[in-house]
């Protein structure tokens, strides 16, 4: 059996993993689990790689996000703005009201939030 490597990191014990997934092709992005200090350079990389292709308009699905702090809060306004630099817009769907209300203070434009509090409508990508 092998041993991770002493400066492997991982989640905390009992703390469920933060999970991406990138969807290139429609330009879409599937986060799940906590979105923290220890995991906001995931969405920063995810977003990096948004830049790479020719969409548009990104959506953000943050229906599975469990937990946000104050970095995630701060990692969303981040991508929202590199979004905007790089003359792209980002959507933010399946958003709770606590994230919601916690987003009114990197004071996002009208199609960041698009109002909808559910689920998107689309198949569970992250559990595959």
């Amino acid at each position: 059996m092998s041993r991770p490597h002493p400066g492997t990191v991982g989640p905390p014990q009992g703390r469920p993993p933060f999970r991406i997934r990138v969807d290139l092709t429609v330009g879409r992005l599937f986060l799940a689990g906590p979105l923290d200090h220890s995991t906001v350079h995931l969405l920063h990389d995810a977003i990096s790689t948004l830049l790479l292709s020719d969409g548009d308009v990104w959506v953000v699905d943050a229906s599975r996000v469990t937990t946000c702090d104050r970095a995630g809060i701060r990692a969303i306004g981040s991508a929202y703005r590199r979004a905007l630099r790089h003359h792209r817009r980002m959507q933010l769907i399946g958003t709770s009201p606590s994230l919601q209300c916690g987003l009114t203070r990197v004071r996002p434009d009208h199609h960041l939030l698009t109002g909808d509090d559910g689920p998107a409508a689309v198949p569970d990508p992250v559990s595959a």
